[in-house]
């Protein structure tokens, strides 16, 4: 019987991935995994969009600007993702179509020659 460790134990500092019999952990973007292969560091201490909650954890003197500019940031990064995604199923439609179109003329070639 499998243990789920990332749901008993929570050994990572973002993300775990329970597997069977283990378990590993990764970490979101602008973070970089440690030596100790749980733990999560900033990799550029200027990048802004890169927040741990501990560091605004004991932060009394909240600057309110500060996160709302991150937060269109995180807005506009999100949408144009989903811009993307929209994108691609129209790419896979427009492809799938195209094959469609392939065999269609492949037949009429071969039933008129």
């Amino acid at each position: 019987m499998d243990v789920n460790e990332c749901k008993e134990h929570k050994p990572c500092d973002q993300t775990c991935y329970n597997t069977e019999g283990s378990y590993y952990c990764t970490c979101r973007e602008g973070f970089m995994l440690q030596s100790d292969r749980q733990s999560c560091k900033k990799i550029d201490e200027a990048n802004d969009l890169a927040t741990e909650a501990r560091d605004m954890e004991n932060d009394l003197d909240v600057d309110y600007d500060s996160l709302d500019i991150r937060l269109r940031k995180l807005e506009q990064m999100m949408a144009s993702r989903d811009d993307r995604q929209e994108l691609n199923k129209k790419v896979q439609y427009t492809m799938e179509a195209v094959s469609v179109l392939k065999s269609q003329v492949a037949r009429l070639v071969r039933t008129s020659g």
